[in-house]
């Protein structure tokens, strides 16, 4: 479940950590993968690449000053499959669908 700034929380190295895709975090993505968030998006919902789940953990994640190896540490710790769930949800966070009479991504 996502916070109302967008984040996802989820337990890992004995902490509560947050994914959110903020402006900056998919700027990050996009330039780390060299591809555009609705690429990234797509691939997200047609069956996500290991690099790119791990660079969108290391855009989005709590701590940019990781390394790649220790993201993917992170992700082995609480599976592919949990861990795909997770960009998901913190996608769908990051690009609210706007209710009937409302405005999506009030942000």
């Amino acid at each position: 479940m996502a916070t109302p700034t967008g984040a996802v929380t989820f337990e890992a190295g004995g902490r509560t950590r947050t994914l959110r895709f903020s402006t900056n975090a998919l700027c990050l993505a996009e330039e780390h993968l060299g591809k555009r968030t609705l690429e990234i998006a797509t691939e997200l919902e047609m069956g996500v690449g290991v690099r790119t789940l791990r660079a969108l953990f290391w855009a989005g994640g709590d701590d940019q000053q990781a390394t790649m190896a220790q993201v993917g540490d992170l992700i082995d710790e609480i599976g592919v499959r949990k861990a795909t769930d997770l960009a998901l949800d913190a996608f769908a966070a990051a690009f609210p669908v706007a209710e009937e009479g409302g405005e999506g991504n009030p942000r």
